[in-house]
């Protein structure tokens, strides 16, 4: 994950990085990381933005998606990419923690609560991508300046539809419901935010104890049970 100036998301794991929360992903259809596995719903639309300085054509849309944590059965997933620096690398073993950065949540946060139910075609996964590539570059909530500008879009009305997001999340007119995201962070490889699947949505909060203190705390209990009914007999 290369640090995206002025932000920088921090992730606290519980344990050592063996009890980290881990996650292999891939893209439900090989070919084409918007489609579904049939082919179809590939929502997407190219940017012509400004990053760090530098002009870049991106294609924003919904990354359509595979995960398998080795524990349970494989699951489709939606998200979107919140680090334009880098590629997505199918089949790349993710690392999976809470937003700990207050204000990003917050705008997360927003932006999914007020908009992510809407996202239903091209137009609206483009302009919903484009707000989060803001969110995570400028601090101050602008797509005419900063370090991510967003000049023009493939797809008439999405440029419009994102400064809107952008607007009513930076005039507060939009807040959070106190929803969990997953930031699905890797070191060569785009990371990734999506609606959460059981990490915490407080921003404070850390993954969930691993099961190997869950276990140790476990058998502490059991031996103060089996101390009590010692000296009660």
């Amino acid at each position: 994950m290369r640090l995206l100036a002025p932000l920088v998301f921090c992730v606290a794991m519980t344990g050592s990085a063996a009890d980290a929360a881990t996650l292999t992903v891939t893209q439900q259809n090989p070919g084409n990381i918007f489609a579904d596995a049939a082919g179809n719903n590939a929502w997407h639309a190219s940017g012509s933005v400004i990053y760090h300085g530098q002009s870049r054509t991106p294609i924003a849309g919904l990354f359509r998606l595979t995960g398998d944590d080795g524990v349970g059965p494989a699951f489709d997933f939606e998200a979107f990419c919140i680090e334009l620096g880098q590629y997505y690398a199918n089949g790349s073993v993710y690392g999976a923690a809470p937003l700990r950065d207050a204000a990003v949540y917050g705008r997360i946060d927003a932006l999914f609560s007020n908009a992510y139910a809407g996202v239903v075609d091209a137009l609206t996964a483009a302009a919903f991508q484009f707000a989060i590539w803001e969110i995570a570059t400028d601090r101050v909530l602008d797509l005419g300046a900063g370090d991510f500008q967003l000049a023009g879009s493939s797809t008439a009305g999405a440029v419009r539809l994102a400064a809107s997001h952008v607007a009513n999340i930076a005039a507060g007119v939009w807040t959070g419901s106190g929803g969990a995201y997953d930031l699905l962070a890797h070191p060569g490889s785009q990371d990734l935010v999506r609606l959460g699947a059981g990490i915490s949505a407080d921003p404070a909060s850390a993954v969930p104890l691993p099961p190997s203190l869950l276990l140790l705390l476990g058998g502490l209990a059991g031996l103060g049970v089996l101390k009590r009914r010692g000296r009660a007999g």
